[in-house]
């Protein structure tokens, strides 16, 4: 992930008027680390897991939050990992 998308994430997560949890603070980090340029990823729950020392179920918890704080939008796959886009809130911010 190019350093400025990565650090457009550090800020908004670590301004004094963010609202996000250090469980979701962390977990939106770790997405940070997975995005390609466009700010999009799909790490595995399990991935994702092992990377932030969460469960899967706070880890769930967590994106549904992100998603609804208008941090992230998911695409659902059937069979693959889900897809998640940073949003235009952070993206903005570069």
């Amino acid at each position: 992930m190019p350093n400025n998308l990565y650090q457009s994430v550090m800020d908004v997560v670590f301004k004094d008027d963010c609202t996000l949890s250090a469980n979701n603070r962390l977990l939106m980090i770790m997405l940070a680390r997975y995005m390609d340029e466009s700010g999009t990823c799909s790490p595995s729950y399990d991935e994702l897991a092992k990377a932030t020392s969460l469960s899967r179920p706070t880890l769930v918890k967590g994106i549904k939050a992100l998603i609804s704080e208008g941090y992230i939008s998911c695409k659902t796959a059937a069979r693959a990992n889900n897809t998640y886009q940073l949003s235009v809130k952070i993206l903005s911010i570069e």
